[in-house]
This record gives structure tokens, sequence and C-alpha cells, in this order.
């Protein structure tokens, strides 16, 4: 649902649609620069005035249903903390976004290593080596984007 006060956020990305919660969440998130700043999804809720008449982890549940929603189809980078300080925050500065995107291609090796040990499967082991050959060991792509240091094994 597009409104007039969501409409200057909306000329960025004039190709989807934006509801007014997604609007208010990121609106409370793209000013939090840096995990120092991250917010807690409770927090976001509040001042986004998300499920007011909720439970507080109803609230919080909905606001990461929203982050998420926020990173995969609309393609924000958003990233979040289990730090201190924990919440979402916007990364700032080559070194942040170089340490959250080596983080989460990490993580998302991890998963897909747990995945193949539950169901051994021949051609996920091959997608497993190939993302490992490419980014764990720092393909050329990414050592250019993240220095020498590349990703830590998971």
């Amino acid at each position: 649902m597009e409104t007039s006060a969501n409409n200057s956020l909306l000329e960025h990305w004039p190709e989807t649609e934006w509801t007014d919660e997604e609007v208010a969440v990121y609106r409370t998130i793209r000013v939090r620069n840096g995990q120092e700043n991250a917010i807690q999804a409770l927090e976001i809720a509040e001042a986004a005035r998300i499920g007011q008449d909720n439970t507080p982890t109803a609230r919080a549940r909905r606001v990461r249903e929203i982050v998420s929603h926020l990173i995969e189809y609309h393609r924000l980078g958003i990233a979040s903390s289990c730090g201190k300080p924990s919440g979402y925050y916007m990364p700032w500065g080559a070194e942040e976004i170089n340490k959250c995107h080596r983080w989460l291609l990490g993580l998302g090796l991890k998963i897909l290593k747990h995945a193949w040990a539950v169901k051994k499967n021949s051609r996920l082991k091959a997608i497993l080596g190939q993302l490992e050959m490419e980014f764990v060991k720092g393909g050329p792509d990414e050592r250019e984007e993240a220095g020498d240091e590349g990703i830590p094994s998971v």
C-alpha cells in the first residue's frame, strides 16, 4: 500500500511495492549506521508502531519477518548483530561491509554443510566444494573485495 508518506522513499525503488510497515521499519533502521548503533527488534516495533495490540514477542517476530522481506525481496543491505549491541543496523564503511559479508558467507556455508550432513547428496557436496573453493579459499573476486584475508572456514 503506497501512501504520500512513503513516496520519497519509493522514488529510490520504483520497481517494487512497499507496505506501510516496510517503510516504517526501514526508516527506523536506515539511520542506524554501524554496528555500534544497532537497534533491537522490539525497539523497532515501538518506533515503527508495529503490532501495537500484540505481545512483545509477536511484535519482535513481525519485525524480523519484515526485515527478512526487506533484505530478500527489496535487496537492502541490512545487517544484524548478536554481539553487543545486538540488533539491526546498516553496515558503515568498507571494513564493516566486508566483515558482515564474510560472516554471512561463512554462515551460509555452515548451513549448507548441516543440510548435507542431514541428507547426503552428491550434488550438494559438489556445490559445497565449489563454494568453498570460491569463497573460503578466496577466489579472485572475493580476494579483490575482501582484501587478502578471504573468508574464515566454518
